[in-house]
């Protein structure tokens, strides 16, 4: 993702030293959102102008600020939501705990947190690069509702089973 203020002169640099010189006003005229290169094809997903002259620098800086955050707490709130899915699984099979409906409606949200992720890849695969925070940012709050789901599932299967083992103490 990246953008350029429409006064700006645009050169696109590949691999191999191949460099594109990109017309601003020709792209947003054109229904063509790609450019031919000697290395394969560049997709351009949106082509917009923005009119007022602070729209571009506040939803960039925007931008940039949500990816640096979930950069920074993603792999830490999968962790914590992979580990209590595991956890309460363990608890169920083993301990015998019962199964509320928040583990069924976490096991969903991850289900449907790793769908996204499989869509990506496939897209990835077959298309064009869609491998970065920008085309994953969908499957964030779904990462966080699936995580918070499966760790409060987990603390009501902890608190389930002490009320459990006490009265099989009585």
């Amino acid at each position: 993702s990246f953008q350029v203020k429409e006064s700006a002169n645009c050169v696109i640099h590949f691999d191999g030293g191949e460099y594109k010189s990109l017309n601003l006003n020709e792209l947003l005229n054109n229904q063509a959102k790609f450019l031919n290169t000697n290395s394969g094809v560049f997709h351009l997903d949106e082509i917009k102008l923005t009119t007022t002259k602070n729209s571009f620098n506040d939803w960039s800086s925007i931008k940039n600020y949500l990816i640096k955050i979930y950069k920074n707490i993603t792999i830490w709130i999968f962790s914590v939501g992979l580990f209590s899915f595991f956890a309460t699984a363990l608890m169920v099979i083993f301990r015998k705990s019962r199964l509320d409906s928040l583990a069924v409606i976490a096991t969903g949200l991850w289900f449907m947190f790793f769908s996204r992720i499989a869509l990506v890849i496939l897209v990835d695969i077959s298309s064009f690069p869609a491998i970065n925070h920008l085309y994953l940012m969908p499957a964030f709050p779904i990462l966080f509702a699936a995580s918070f789901a499966t760790f409060s599932s987990l603390l009501k299967a902890i608190k389930g089973s002490k009320i459990n083992y006490a009265k099989k103490s009585a």
